[in-house]
This record gives C-alpha cells, structure tokens and sequence, in this order.
C-alpha cells in the first residue's frame, strides 16, 4: 500500500512538473521507471523491518527481540548501520 501511494502520488507530480505535454512514449517509460526505482528504494526499509517482526513473532521460546517497529529501526540501524535497513 506504501508502495502503490508512493508510485501514484510519485507519477502524478513528475507527470505534471517535469514532463512535457504530449512527451514521446520513451520519455514517459523513462519517467515511470524513475519513479518505480525511487519509490521501491524509499519504501523497502519498511519492508525489511516489517519482515524481521514477522520473524521476531515466529521465534517462539526465545522470547521478542523487538518491541516495536520504531524499536526495530533503531535496532537495525545501531547494530548493521543504515545499510541494514536493505537487506
């Protein structure tokens, strides 16, 4: 759902401020794989943390590792630095 806004409300403003009015079919794809890469580079850090509270919850006997996401990040990004947010 992040993902989908971020792209839509993404494509909406590269589509009204920086493209021309009737831009060829090449500059329009261009503009479109600029948005998706940007939008999947920005939403995958919460991918990540919501895949390490999936497994958190799963590790059943060991008790949680995380509190919370916002622990998770803070976590993450203590122990891996900020490169870890994209594993």
């Amino acid at each position: 759902a992040v993902f989908r806004g971020m792209y839509l409300g993404g494509w909406d403003v590269v589509k009204d401020l920086v493209l021309p009015e009737n831009p060829p079919v090449a500059m329009r794809w261009l503009a479109a794989q600029s948005v998706t890469t940007v939008a999947g580079t920005l939403c995958y850090p919460l991918d990540t943390v919501r895949r390490r509270l999936m497994a958190d919850t799963a590790n059943v006997g060991g008790g949680r590792r995380y509190r919370g996401a916002l622990h998770c990040v803070v976590t993450i990004v203590g122990e891996e630095g900020w490169p870890g947010l994209y594993k």
